[in-house]
């Protein structure tokens, strides 16, 4: 299961997410939302229209160099952000992060919802229906593979850009978050 929530700390001001960064610790103060219908759609429209190639991970990169076919697919290579991003600003315990494989043995992420089997995909544009069945079909429920499940710096910038309100800093100990 997911260890997502070890990283979030609710305090007067709404919510942080921190991670370390060496030494010192990186730190979002944002606000959750409710998880409802209504803000699910509207999460979901935010964090697509603010996925952009910087956040990508340097692993898809070498993995697919510039020209490789899957770089013609929508949204290749963002559900990895998109996923996180959406599960931090969602204010439940419901939602798990889910690990599925196409049929060419590539990783593809999404969340689902404990309670009704609700599956929430940002991404899901890069499959046609038929591939989309059979990564389902494989999916696992994981935690993020980041080093203790920390959440990684670009999904702090993708939260950013949906939430221009936030507000990131750096500190020298996890006490100076502000309670």
């Amino acid at each position: 299961m997911s260890k997502h929530h070890q990283y979030i700390i609710k305090n007067e001001e709404g919510h942080s997410i921190f991670r370390p960064k060496g030494k010192r610790f990186e730190v979002l103060s944002f606000e959750r939302l409710e998880y409802t219908s209504e803000n699910v759609s509207l999460l979901s429209d935010k964090i697509r229209i603010n996925l952009t190639d910087d956040l990508i991970s340097n692993d898809v990169r070498k993995k697919y160099p510039s020209g490789h076919p899957r770089w013609n697919r929508t949204l290749f290579g963002q559900c990895v952000p998109a996923t996180f991003a959406f599960l931090y600003f969602m204010n439940t315990n419901i939602l798990s992060p889910v690990r599925g494989e196409d049929i060419e043995g590539e990783g593809h992420w999404w969340l689902i919802d404990n309670n009704n089997g609700d599956i929430i995909d940002l991404t899901k544009d890069q499959y046609e229906t038929d591939e989309l069945d059979c990564v389902y079909s494989t999916g696992k429920k994981r935690g993020y593979y980041g080093s203790k499940e920390a959440p990684a710096g670009r999904f702090f910038r993708l939260m950013q850009r949906v939430q221009p309100t936030s507000n990131l800093y750096e500190i020298n100990t996890l006490r100076e978050i502000k309670m």
